[in-house]
């Protein structure tokens, strides 16, 4: 005779990223989705990836996994369903190829529900790894704004357009240390 526990609730982890389950990871799946190295196709153009908080999170760190290619200015921010700006950083020069980029923040909770994690570049120069698949990215409510200058929106962002890129690899971590 087998045994099998009870399944548990998803819960949040120290980092979550735009694989996991709590982000995009689900819808990404089925389709075998890899993430590659790929070029910001529009400067100043912020993405926003879906994040779902079911417990109370610290935010200390924002990261975003840079390409093959750094260039321009990496701006990132976490967003309140309603477009509202909770925490972000003050943009800084993209750095480091084919690694994660770490950004301190003010240690910032957020209780549960849905969530944002912006993303923008300056330039189209520099490389995200991202989902290449405008459609598994419009499936999992990933949401783009042209901005027109060099940083995200603030306070107030604007979910208006199902973007046509992709979904960058970003995320959340309630570490100090990664």
């Amino acid at each position: 005779m087998s045994f099998f526990p009870p399944s548990a609730p998803m819960r949040s982890f120290p980092v979550i990223t735009t694989a996991h389950p709590l982000s995009c990871g689900i819808a990404m799946r089925p389709g075998g989705a890899a993430a590659a190295s790929t070029a910001w196709a529009t400067a100043n153009q912020a993405r926003y990836v879906p994040f779902l908080i079911p417990d109370p999170f610290l935010v200390r760190k924002l990261l975003a996994y840079n390409g093959a290619t750094t260039g321009g200015n990496t701006d990132m921010g976490v967003y309140d369903e309603n477009g509202a700006e909770v925490v972000g950083i003050a943009a800084a020069a993209q750095s480091g190829t084919s690694a994660w980029q770490e950004f301190d923040v003010t240690d910032t909770w957020l209780v549960p529900g849905l969530y944002y994690v912006g993303l923008l570049n300056t330039t189209t120069t520099g490389t995200y790894y991202a989902y290449a698949n405008k459609e598994l990215g419009r499936m999992a409510g990933v949401f783009s704004q042209a901005v027109g200058a060099a940083t995200l929106p603030s306070p107030t962002a604007t979910f208006a357009a199902l973007d046509a890129y992709g979904v960058p690899v970003v995320g959340m971590s309630s570490r100090v240390l990664i």
